[in-house]
């Protein structure tokens, strides 16, 4: 699931090996600047952490789930072995990360790998064979609470009060830490406000400028729309406006039509005019990925 790769570092996924002791020391350093809670300060402590995360090769660890993936028709679940090969497969999940699109992630699907992580390394007998599925649950287990004693170690007395109130959740594990930090803080300055609502406008969401991709267009748009939800801010009617406006011309005509059906839905106050703008968007996906597969998209 996580497909460690330490190929940037110069650190290796060896558990007991000498350059681990090493990977530790040189992840839990504490960062140059301490992060006291100011708010012109954020983006900078977010890009130490990203700094730190990838020169020490933990970047996978930052992984969420976005969704599960049905399994393949060949796989019978109700049998021990093809169970056992889907719960381990690499494209089971739709995966996201946290270093670098916090967008679409929610304390629960953060939480899920979380789960998974603990339920491995609590399940485990004997020490697990290198480069297996197990032996990379406790690598990670181990790297997240390592990521844990970073932020500790990074944030002042202030800062750790701020944070105390999500201690429940995070219990001890770094990224999930991590995201309620990020839950927290992101878009907390007027400046990242106006930015998120500027990267809204009908002229940024024009589904030509992302080459016809449904995906990549609701991506952009999840970006700024998270952004104001993490400041207690909407996205406003103009804004879903251009959204609408900004798919309408896709040039597959029955996803257009499709479009321009839910339009007419919102602005007659039918169900579309209650949606909000992550139910548009996750509503467009499951149209676009439903064109494809049953290979009508033709953009």
């Amino acid at each position: 699931m996580f497909h460690y790769s330490y190929n940037t570092s110069t650190f290796s996924n060896k558990e007991h090996a000498t350059d681990r002791a090493a990977q530790r020391k040189a992840l839990v350093a504490k960062l140059h600047h301490e992060f006291d809670g100011e708010l012109n300060k954020v983006q900078q402590h977010i890009a130490d952490i990203t700094h730190r995360c990838k020169q020490c090769g933990i970047y996978n660890d930052f992984v969420y789930i976005v969704k599960e993936n049905s399994p393949p028709s060949h796989l019978d679940l109700t049998d021990p072995k093809d169970l056992a090969q889907w719960e381990n497969h690499p494209d089971r999940f739709v995966l996201g990360n946290l270093l670098d699109d916090p967008s679409r992630a929610t304390l629960e699907n953060v939480q899920q790998v979380h789960d998974i992580v603990r339920k491995t390394v609590n399940n485990l007998q004997t020490k697990p064979k290198a480069g297996s599925i197990n032996s990379e649950h406790l690598t990670s287990f181990q790297n997240r609470m390592w990521l844990y004693d970073l932020l500790l170690s990074s944030w002042t007395e202030n800062m750790l009060s701020v944070m105390s109130k999500y201690l429940e959740n995070h219990d001890g594990d770094g990224v999930v830490l991590y995201y309620c930090f990020l839950k927290h803080f992101a878009g907390a300055t007027k400046a990242n406000i106006i930015a998120a609502y500027a990267e809204l406008t009908e002229a940024k969401i024009q589904l030509h400028l992302y080459n016809n991709d449904v995906s990549a267009f609701t991506n952009a748009v999840r970006i700024p729309t998270r952004k104001l939800v993490n400041c207690q801010k909407q996205p406003t009617f103009q804004h879903m406006l251009n959204v609408y406006h900004g798919v309408m011309d896709c040039p597959n005509q029955e996803f257009s039509n499709y479009v321009h059906n839910l339009y007419r839905e919102y602005r007659s106050d039918g169900p579309a005019a209650s949606w909000s703008m992550f139910q548009l968007l996750d509503t467009l996906d499951q149209e676009y990925e439903r064109l494809q597969a049953l290979n009508r998209w033709e953009p």
